[in-house]
């Protein structure tokens, strides 16, 4: 092992890995920092293996890129594609940036139909293929609801309204010939209605 501040420096790192339907094969991108001190960019490799769970089936890394920045990564183009699985075509991003697309095809005219990756080992109690993603507590498990209906008010239901604060429109003003306020009491029959005269 080398230093970073050794001119003898020379590591791949920086592994960006994902499983290609394509080659039929798990494909890494990697940084190569090499021969001077400082931890260059000396350019941008890949290497390719069938089964994670061989270690020694990775291919020699090749470069692909001659200059570079660190850490790049490739982003899928066609459907079903990802930044984990993906097929013959992708962009290849170096930190945030993209002006390049990776590009596979096979050699001889040979095709292969997509799989998923091997089983670890084989296992048999392993299904092949990447794990499905984790459900979603806050998703429901089903069909999906019902278009909402347009006709119908969208979000919890109003409260019930107070009896003692009135609802509707306010009263109209009071018209000033008419006495607003409870009404007369009945006069009584002993109690003559007006003064004599």
């Amino acid at each position: 092992a080398a230093g970073w501040n050794r001119p003898d420096t020379d590591a791949f790192w920086g592994p960006s890995i994902h499983w290609n339907t394509y080659l039929n094969s798990y494909v890494v991108l990697l940084n190569r920092s090499c021969c001077s001190p400082g931890w260059p960019q000396e350019g941008i490799y890949l290497a390719m293996n069938a089964d994670l769970a061989n270690p020694s089936g990775w291919s020699v890394p090749q470069k692909i890129l001659d200059y570079g920045d660190w850490y790049p990564w490739v982003l899928g183009m066609g459907d079903h594609s990802s930044n984990a699985t993906m097929g013959d075509r992708m962009r290849l991003f170096v930190r945030q940036d993209s002006d390049l697309e990776l590009v596979f095809t096979l050699d001889d005219g040979l095709t292969t139909p997509p799989t998923s990756p091997p089983s670890p080992a084989g296992d048999p109690g392993i299904p092949a293929g990447p794990p499905p993603p984790e459900p979603d507590p806050g998703m429901p498990v089903g069909p999906p609801p019902p278009e909402p209906d347009p006709g119908m008010p969208v979000g919890p239901p109003p409260p019930e309204p107070d009896p003692g604060i009135p609802v509707g429109p306010p009263p109209p003003e009071p018209d000033p010939g008419i006495l607003v306020g409870p009404p007369p009491p009945e006069p009584d029959p002993g109690i003559p209605a007006s003064p004599p005269s």
